[in-house]
């Protein structure tokens, strides 16, 4: 039931960020080499986490709510791997922003 009361808000919440990164893209493009880079970076990154999200919402939380035993901490323990590389994810992208800003 929660991941049903959650999931829209984090798709709403990814969609903005995608929204606003396409528009800032438009507004003012990457100059250089060294911007490009890490605006691929950044996009990978967020790759990453909308693909850990996705993949959490539509296959790891539902089997999770049928899984018991062994099969449940197995499928826990990828489902927290994978938040863990998303908020990883996250944290570099935000790190590259900055370190945009200041060039």
């Amino acid at each position: 039931m929660e991941g049903k009361r959650i999931a829209p808000w984090i798709y709403t919440g990814l969609s903005f960020i995608l929204a606003t990164g396409i528009g800032l893209l438009f507004l003012q493009p990457p100059a250089g080499t060294l911007n490009t880079t890490l605006t691929v970076a950044k996009v990978i990154a967020f790759l990453v986490m909308a693909g850990n999200t996705a993949y959490g919402t539509l296959y790891t939380w539902p089997a999770l709510q049928f899984s018991v035993g062994s099969e449940a901490k197995g499928l826990w323990k990828g489902y927290v791997f994978r938040a863990y590389v998303t908020f990883a994810c996250g944290v570099t992208a935000i790190v590259i922003a900055a370190f945009q800003r200041s060039l």
